[in-house]
């Protein structure tokens, strides 16, 4: 680590500038030549000979990482190294010069993961908050898995959309087994070559969708072309789960565990065995909980037709599969 120079009394540590966050407000009018990424460091000083110690991520030295890159190389400011190097409780938030000036909702731009690096694995507790003046998509190139959530890590996702994933174990968007959930998010595009999860497997843990939007997302031999609920806990706050497709059952949602849809819309998905819309399954002759309040399943398709809605949206187990 070396000093960078007054008035700011910046320190260079590797490819970071880390600036006293008791610089911020005397130093104000600051200018730091420099295309590093800047960091609001705890435990600098503002003034003083000594330089000082540089943060520990692993001691919990940086409360906030700033995504400045969008490589997936595991180089300073990407993604993947943000969510690595953040300590447990971090938030992870996003450059607003991101994606190229003029970037919109409507053009937004896009992270391509690396396949040979797989999914971004987050096994800590993580706030990751995507920009809302852009759309930012996390996109697996159809050839990795977008996000696994690993148990005990509790994981809340903001203003992103995850698409292009793929996996042949299942869950090709985002596979969740600890608590995850996603606010104003998309799954979208997402083509899974496993049992289940097109786009979202829960896979024994707790995931709850707010203000979220699972499309157009398809399980080839598989359950859930939307998501796959697999003895765990699943609860959509005004959120729709449409255009979704599974070669077996469930197109828009599989559920075995305890499925709360509240002010949602689950249409226009496609099963081919049973259950366009949901499949309320039989796991071990315990069968899924499903509570719908306020919640229009319609214009889903399958052959064989629903025991609880004229259109296919929901079968109630038990039944082979």
């Amino acid at each position: 680590m070396r000093r960078a120079g007054r008035p700011c009394a910046a320190y260079v540590l590797e490819d970071l500038w880390l600036v006293p966050r008791s610089c911020v407000r005397a130093c104000g009018a600051c200018r730091l030549a420099s295309s590093r990424p800047i960091v609001l460091a705890f435990g600098l000083a503002c003034s003083g000979d000594a330089p000082p110690t540089a943060p520990d991520f692993a001691k919990g030295g940086i409360s906030t990482v700033t995504v400045t890159s969008l490589a997936d190389d595991g180089s300073v400011g990407t993604l993947r190294w943000a969510i690595t190097n953040a300590t447990a409780g971090a938030a992870v938030t996003f450059s607003s010069t991101l994606c190229a000036p003029g970037a919109t909702p409507a053009t937004g731009c896009t992270i391509t993961l690396d396949p040979g690096l797989g999914a971004l694995t987050i096994n800590k507790n993580l706030q990751i908050t995507g920009p809302t003046s852009y759309t930012l998509a996390v996109n697996g190139n159809n050839a990795a898995q977008v996000l696994a959530v690993a148990a005990p890590a509790t994981v809340t996702v903001k203003n992103l959309t995850v698409s292009r994933g793929f996996t042949t174990d299942g869950g090709n968007g985002i596979i969740n087994t600890g608590t995850l959930t996603l606010t104003n998010c998309t799954v979208s595009g997402n083509t899974v070559g496993g049992d289940f999860g097109g786009g979202i497997f829960n896979n024994g843990g707790t995931l709850t969708l707010n203000s979220s939007t699972v499309s157009d997302n398809s399980g080839p031999g598989s359950s859930g072309g939307g998501i796959a609920n697999n003895g765990g806990t699943l609860t959509l706050n005004n959120s729709v789960v449409s255009g979704n497709t599974a070669d077996f059952n469930g197109g828009g949602l599989d559920n075995g565990g305890t499925l709360t849809a509240r002010n949602s819309t689950v249409s226009g998905n496609t099963a081919g065995n049973t259950g366009g819309g949901i499949f309320n399954v039989n796991f071990g002759g315990t069968g899924g909980t499903m509570t719908l309040t306020s919640t229009v399943v319609n214009r889903n398709s399958a052959p064989m037709p629903a025991a609880a809605s004229s259109d296919a949206g929901t079968h109630k187990a038990p039944l082979p599969r």
